[in-house]
């Protein structure tokens, strides 16, 4: 009998049998103030009054908002980073009114600052006034002994230089950025170093030295869990062998490429890149045409053409046109042809 009674509840049990809970009113009580928070409300002097009282607690906040700025950068979100850095500088100055014993980390801080300045300059188009600015951001993150900061400063300083037209340095700038970000395990840094790296490269046309470089980002990108950043790489990398062999007379190279193109057009779809998987699509379709495989140019073109429209890309769409106008004329699809020029014509760009 006590059998039966346990199989009965233990059949009651999953099919999610509770017992009665008594109801339980909301909690009015608030959640206490801290240092951290109190910085990011912007109340300086409560937030240095607590961090005086509390052990440990300005090293704690200031560290956790630090490394807060740096993931901003990282994702783009320069302005939320300028508004974290100038609120834990003001912290700081209201610290040191009232304990001028204390060590702060002003260098650091310094440091990020100047980063910040530098990337919204390069932002706006101002180029040298960014180069002069994140040098200053580079001195101060190597007086902080700030490796994160160091690697992120060489990273947006390359990019400066690169806009420059200082391609030597600006090779220079990432190579270190990445050697550091991969010192630090940290994937996510590396993988974006690594991208710029084989960019600049590719623009000195060191191709191979920009294939080592995107390869090592796809790998990163990938163990970061970054498909976006995994999917540029991997497009790179298909660019980059393209550049060895333009003419696709390489048939081992002709059919690495249209692997890799496949693959990132096959993940911007996933991501829902309209543009970029359309991209993918049409650079099949060139590499195809270039290397007169006239059927497979038909196809991909075909493939590339309805992401183009979704992407409301009038210029994709006239290139795509144009290369199935050539791709079914080599064919001998005489109305295809006719049908795909008179589409290039209709979307050509008015001058």
């Amino acid at each position: 009998m006590i059998k039966r009674f346990l199989i009965g509840l233990i059949l009651l049990s999953g099919l999610g049998f509770t017992t009665a809970k008594k109801e339980t009113k909301p909690s009015t009580t608030k959640t206490p103030a801290t240092v951290q928070s109190l910085i990011l409300a912007g109340k300086a002097k409560e937030a240095a009054q607590l961090a005086l009282k509390t052990k440990g607690a300005l090293d704690e906040a200031v560290t956790k908002l630090l490394s807060d700025v740096d993931d901003q950068i990282t994702n783009r979100k320069v302005k939320e980073a300028a508004t974290t850095i100038a609120a834990v500088d003001s912290f700081l100055d209201a610290y040191a009114a009232k304990d001028k014993a204390k060590t702060l980390p002003r260098d650091a801080v310094k440091g990020r600052l100047l980063r910040v300045e530098g990337i919204q300059l390069s932002d706006k188009g101002e180029f040298e006034k960014a180069e002069t600015v994140l040098r200053q951001a580079l001195e101060a993150s190597q007086k902080a002994k700030d490796p994160v900061l160091e690697a992120g400063v060489h990273n947006n300083l390359g990019y400066a230089l690169r806009n420059l037209k200082k391609q030597a340095e600006a090779v220079t700038e990432f190579e270190i950025a990445a050697q550091m970000a991969e010192s630090q395990k940290d994937d996510l840094r590396a993988g974006s170093y690594n991208i710029n790296l084989g960019e600049t490269l590719l623009l000195r046309d060191s191709a191979e030295k920009a294939l080592v470089a995107f390869r090592k980002a796809a790998d990163q990108n990938r163990a970061a869990g970054r498909p976006d950043r995994e999917a540029r790489a991997i497009f790179m990398q298909a660019m980059t062998l393209d550049q060895l062999d333009m003419r696709g007379g390489n048939a081992l190279i002709l059919k690495q490429v249209l692997e890799l193109y496949k693959q990132s057009a096959e993940m911007y779809e996933k991501l829902a890149d309209d543009h970029n998987a359309g991209l993918s699509w049409y650079r099949m379709a060139e590499k195809s045409s270039r290397a007169t495989k006239w059927d497979l140019a038909a196809t991909y073109g075909e493939k590339a053409l309805p992401y183009y429209a979704k992407a409301a890309n009038r210029a994709g769409q006239h290139a795509c046109y144009t290369i199935l106008a050539n791709a079914y004329k080599a064919l001998r699809n005489t109305a295809k042809a006719e049908q795909n020029a008179k589409l290039a014509e209709e979307t050509k760009e008015q001058k």
